[in-house]
């Protein structure tokens, strides 16, 4: 349809400029209207871009902060545990070696 259309303009710009002007004008508004369009998308395509790289550094610190997170809690329950078998550790001496020597 598009094609049937830029025929049809053709045709008429050749009527009303003659054949080299009317060719010549139809091509340079085919060309100026491709070029601003063209422009547009690129200009679109760039802020895209820049949105992109925002979320992904957004992304990336979130990612950051909950590995520190997480490793935070998993240091306070490797603590937990090993004070914990330290308990345990101690309450076996002072069974084994007796209340006096084991808490030493």
């Amino acid at each position: 349809d598009e094609k049937k259309l830029a025929s049809v303009h053709m045709a008429l710009s050749k009527w009303a400029r003659g054949n080299a002007k009317g060719v010549l004008q139809t091509v340079f508004s085919s060309w100026k209207h491709d070029a601003s369009v063209a422009a547009g998308e690129r200009k679109t395509e760039a802020a895209l871009d820049v949105e992109r790289e925002k979320m992904e550094r957004y992304l990336e610190d979130e990612r950051k902060r909950h590995g520190e997170e997480l490793n935070k809690y998993k240091t306070e329950a490797e603590l937990l545990k090993a004070r914990a078998h330290q308990a345990v550790l101690d309450s076996v001496d002072k069974w084994i070696l007796g209340n006096e020597k084991g808490s030493v």
